[in-house]
């Protein structure tokens, strides 16, 4: 419901006037992933004032388009950042208030921003945010290392779909399994879970001729894809 919801709003919206459907849904579904990120997240507990609530919001929206939460560390780090963040904001509006009066700026202020400001480094390089540090981290390895776990789960997140570019216009697809396309079927070797075939266990300790039409009732197939397998195995051993 909320992705069809977000696809009517899309659709009203100017730059997707010539979007397809299928364009529409798929960009609703990140927004609406991105939402629900942005809930779990939790920041709205942190802020009193409504202005900081909006901007906070807009600080984790920007975040977790690039970065993907691990662990519980990871979103209470994450939600530091964003109060320091917002903090920080708060303070830069203190001191240009008191310029604008022609008072004098408390020496503490100053150092309140400066530690706050050091303090935001600090979480931002702690969660591998900071894109300057990266391109010149001495340390590939680790960096390697970060990219293979947010791979790891972007890739259980996203089982049903991959990115690739057409090879011929150079623009950006994306392949969806079609689950209607799958035919379900008994599993020939499994039963409640547990590894095991009627044709085998019926005809244990007994001797049987192995001919195509008992291969069949082995693999409860057609004895014709019997015969399809033996000659493509044959072909390929060529």
């Amino acid at each position: 419901m909320k992705i069809n919801k977000t696809v009517k709003q899309l659709s009203k919206l100017s730059q997707y006037k010539n979007a397809s459907e299928k364009d529409l849904k798929n960009i609703a579904e990140k927004v609406v992933n991105l939402k629900q990120k942005i809930k779990d997240l939790d920041i709205s507990n942190l802020f009193i004032d409504k202005e900081e609530k909006k901007k906070a919001k807009e600080l984790a929206k920007k975040y977790l388009q690039d970065f993907i939460i691990e662990t519980v560390s990871d979103k209470n780090t994450l939600k530091s950042l964003i109060y320091l963040e917002i903090l920080n904001i708060r303070l830069q509006n203190i001191i240009n208030n008191l310029h604008v009066k022609n008072k004098a700026v408390p020496l503490k202020l100053i150092e309140s921003i400066h530690h706050n400001i050091d303090k935001i480094n600090q979480l931002k390089e702690q969660l591998g945010l900071n894109k300057k540090d990266k391109k010149e981290e001495s340390n590939v390895f680790k960096y390697l290392e970060l990219l293979k776990k947010k791979f790891k789960i972007w890739r259980e997140n996203n089982q049903a779909s991959r990115t690739l570019k057409c090879p011929y216009c150079g623009q950006l697809i994306l392949l969806k399994i079609r689950t209607d396309c799958w035919e379900a079927q008994k599993h020939c070797y499994f039963k409640d879970g547990v590894l095991y075939n009627k044709t085998l266990f019926e005809n244990l300790n007994k001797t049987v001729l192995i001919d195509k039409e008992f291969i069949a009732k082995v693999l409860e197939c057609s004895p014709y894809y019997v015969d399809w397998m033996i000659k493509k195995a044959k072909s390929s051993n060529k």
